[in-house]
């Protein structure tokens, strides 16, 4: 299940329970729906929903929740009296409850708020997920401590949100505080002290500094080999991260070899027609277009979004990519039409399923400008790159790289 259905399903439990928002049956079942699951595994999910059943069953917080603080000390006070010996047993209890009660309802509220922050980042909105993974962080620091794990997860979703933002150092700052703190409690090896690890070279990578991401890479490739073993998805998943960086450096030849490597490896274990697999085979496509080799690229790449369009459907993210890494080929060659229609079919397809401003979008918008600008239709270009810059200072701010670029692009035309 993806992030989008998984949100959705708890949008769902909280319409069915009326929690956070009005009850409505109706808006309930709309959200299942989008969930991919079935009401039936709603009604079962409400069911397990410990909180519910204590709030209804236990006298001392319905009479805290309804009529206050003094109805509740006269409850415990009437227990006490009743019986001297049961009262401590019978208040432990009554305790045990309430504990239950806020630590349930304490779960739930930041489970809503992280699906919202993840609905939020998926729309690109990444000011308003900031704001709620803040929430989250700062909720489970006070309720949870500095160093549990989900504590640490909700740092790394800030993180993650700064670096979608392009304020790398800041998020840079969260990735080291989660790393040292998972080494420190989790050891060197565990699999969540190595995706922090890459989480650090991710921002790193975004930096341009590539020696010190490659030599993290390095690591987290070499300790899920060994500890994980050489066909483990996040093994291959780090050998993809590191293939990335030799790209970015020019290194083609050294990219190339991993890539190959995973995809063989993706083939074999997860099947032809596996995302992870359809991945592993866009970057080796992405690697011989920095080279050159055109006609391989195009081969690959028309596999690659063949494959996405039967298997997830036109309108599907990864299958909008794969459309707008097959123009770039084309683009490549100087074949502009046939670039041309296929940002086109993109830009659209983005406006709808997206929203016009989202950062998805706006990328293909500059590429479709670029392609306009590369056959002398300057105005339509301008134009396009105009709205680009003017959405991205709106959404993202001035200080974002994609924002800095677009302006520079936008100057540089205007000039020409």
């Amino acid at each position: 299940m993806s992030q989008l259905q998984q949100a959705s399903f708890q949008l769902a439990v909280c319409f069915r329970l009326g929690f956070g928002l009005d009850q409505n049956y109706e808006k309930a079942i709309e959200a299942v729906q989008q969930s991919g699951r079935s009401e039936p595994d709603l009604n079962l999910e409400i069911e397990q929903i410990s909180f519910t059943h204590n709030i209804i069953q236990n006298e001392l917080f319905r009479n805290l929740n309804s009529e206050g603080l003094d109805t509740a000390q006269n409850t415990i006070f009437n227990t006490a009296n009743y019986n001297l010996v049961n009262a401590p047993l019978e208040l432990q209890k009554d305790l045990a409850a309430i504990n239950s009660i806020l630590y349930n309802a304490f779960t739930l509220l930041t489970t809503i708020k992280d699906s919202l922050a993840d609905i939020f980042t998926l729309r690109g909105l990444w000011q308003d997920a900031e704001e709620l993974n803040m929430q989250v962080m700062e909720t489970r620091k006070r309720v949870l401590g500095a160093e549990h794990p989900d504590t640490l997860t909700s740092i790394a979703s800030l993180a993650s949100t700064y670096r979608k933002q392009g304020r790398w150092k800041e998020a840079e700052e969260l990735n080291v505080q989660v790393m040292k703190m998972r080494k420190r409690m989790l050891g060197a090896e565990h699999p969540s002290t190595l995706t922090s690890i890459a989480s650090l070279a991710s921002t790193y990578w975004n930096q341009g500094r590539w020696k010190e991401a490659e030599e993290l890479e390095v690591q987290v490739m070499e300790t899920s080999k060994r500890v994980l073993r050489a066909e483990h998805p996040d093994t291959l998943t780090s050998i993809v991260s590191l293939a990335s960086t030799y790209w970015n450096q020019g290194r083609w030849k050294e990219a190339e070899e991993p890539e190959v490597q995973v995809m063989e490896t993706s083939k074999r274990v997860l099947g032809a027609e596996h995302p992870d697999t359809l991945t592993s085979i866009a970057s080796l496509a992405s690697t011989y277009w920095n080279q050159g080799r055109w006609k391989e690229a195009e081969e690959l790449k028309v596999q690659v979004l063949e494959t996405r369009k039967r298997v997830l459907g036109a309108k599907h993210p990864s299958t909008l990519i794969s459309i707008a890494n097959l123009a770039s080929t084309y683009w490549n060659q100087g074949r502009w039409k046939e670039a041309e229609e296929l940002e086109v079919q993109v830009m659209e397809m983005r406006k709808r399923v997206l929203g016009a401003e989202h950062p998805d979008t706006l990328t293909s918008i500059a590429n479709l400008a670029h392609t306009y600008y590369a056959q002398r239709h300057k105005s339509k270009a301008i134009r396009l790159m105009d709205d680009v810059v003017r959405c991205r200072i709106k959404k993202i701010g001035t200080d974002h790289p994609d924002t800095i670029a677009a302006g520079d692009t936008l100057r540089e035309w205007n000039i020409n």
